[in-house]
């Protein structure tokens, strides 16, 4: 019973060591909100967190040199630094060992590709992740089936963050269009999500995103996986981490109506910023909402919609006519 205790605190110390490649700056001690009415004036605004170091490059090795593991219900923890991984993802007995590994593109550029090895059959995914960027990789079992799930994230090109899911076979999840996507007319599930992932929270998913929405700012919200096998979200706004955000607010250059924070469908009591007035960003949903808060300490949500250009509007008016600067990324 001793020697039982003694490894079960070793497996459940192993998950507190989630390893990071290269990230946005967040932190993973930020709170995600699962109700925009919970987000209030004296809110903290986000704090600067430290930029992990990238994962180490590793290819297709052995079973023999493998890291061998066992699925632990409802977590998921990091394995970019445990490569080779073996276990048995899917319950069968049979342990499979996962990599990953550069091969070319159809344009010959080296793109990350993750592998599954069981016995002499080896499954490959290659993914649109370009050699040289930063990537994270996690396996565990999120939906508490018995089987592991494997996500892998990789920068595109300058923080262009994507996320693939998979089933313990290496074929892909998939994820429900957000707010984000929708807005823009990406209605479809697909196998590919923009975003970053944070780690692992009470079962879910922690994602960071970038929500283009009167600037560029990261932000992160929670996500599980439904009773349809689909990633969807589980909070209701994007929550901003990036430590920016407290030192850079938008200064207002026109009178802007706002509302009271504490609202869930209908707008609250509406009130006037004044010219010269400044508003640090607290949190999106994404689709039309931005919750923020002045330097006085008083909470508000501004309604922003797009017009046919995509550009954001506030009361019929481009949203770049009411600040000074509008800080988006490219």
């Amino acid at each position: 019973m001793k020697r039982y205790l003694i490894y079960l605190g070793g497996v459940l110390l192993a998950l507190t060591l989630i390893t990071f490649a290269k990230a946005p700056k967040s932190s993973l001690s930020t709170s995600v909100s699962a109700d925009p009415a919970t987000i209030q004036p004296e809110t903290a605004l986000p704090t600067e967190a430290a930029t992990p170091a990238p994962a180490a490059v590793r290819s297709i090795a052995s079973t023999d040199d493998a890291v061998e593991d066992e699925p632990i219900l409802g977590w998921c923890r990091s394995i970019a630094d445990a490569l080779p991984f073996l276990a048995d993802l899917d319950g069968d007995g049979v342990p499979e060992t996962v990599d990953l590994t550069i091969l070319p593109g159809a344009d010959d550029q080296g793109r990350w590709t993750l592998s599954l090895q069981k016995g002499d059959q080896v499954t490959l995914f290659q993914t649109d992740v370009p050699e040289d960027t930063s990537y994270g990789l996690w396996a565990g079992d999120l939906d508490e089936d018995g089987q592991y799930e494997l996500f892998f994230h990789g920068d595109l090109a300058s923080n262009d963050y994507v996320i693939y899911g998979f089933r313990s076979d290496l074929s892909c999840l998939f994820f429900e269009p957000d707010e984000r996507a929708f807005r823009w007319g990406g209605n479809v599930q697909s196998s590919v999500f923009d975003g970053y992932i944070e780690g692992f929270e009470d079962g879910h998913l922690v994602i960071s995103g970038a929500v283009d929405m009167l600037g560029t700012h990261w932000g992160v919200r929670t996500f599980a996986i439904g009773d349809d096998g689909i990633i969807g979200p589980v909070s209701t706004v994007w929550q901003f981490i990036d430590e920016a955000e407290a030192d850079t607010p938008l200064v207002v250059t026109k009178a802007l109506t706002a509302y009271k924070a504490s609202v869930r469908k209908d707008p609250g009591e509406a009130f006037i910023l004044e010219p010269g007035e400044r508003i640090y960003l607290l949190a999106s949903d994404g689709w039309e909402r931005m919750w923020f808060e002045t330097e006085k300490g008083k909470g508000g949500v501004l309604l922003l919609t797009p017009d046919e250009e995509n550009t954001w509007l506030i009361d019929g008016v481009p949203e770049s006519e009411y600040f000074e600067f509008l800080p988006y990324a490219g």
